[in-house]
């Protein structure tokens, strides 16, 4: 029972880790997740500047796991 409860917790705090728009808008997103990879936050914030007919370029690091792009012409 114990096994089960703290497998169901890993999972529920593994998915949190999945990182997340946290500030953005036409010119540049922050992409932010516990252990985020540059990739993962890349395809979010491609998918973010997309919306207005954009790619995203990185512009740096925030901090580990957060990263700053620019919504750049294509």
């Amino acid at each position: 029972m114990k096994q089960s409860v703290m497998i169901a917790a890993m999972l529920a705090l593994a998915a949190c880790a999945r990182p997340s728009v946290q500030a953005a808008n036409e010119n540049s997103v922050i992409i932010a997740g516990v252990g985020a990879r540059e990739v993962e936050a890349l395809s979010q914030a491609d998918a973010h500047c997309a919306r207005y007919g954009r790619t995203a370029a990185l512009t740096g690091v925030v901090r580990p796991g957060a990263y700053a792009f620019n919504c750049v012409s294509r």
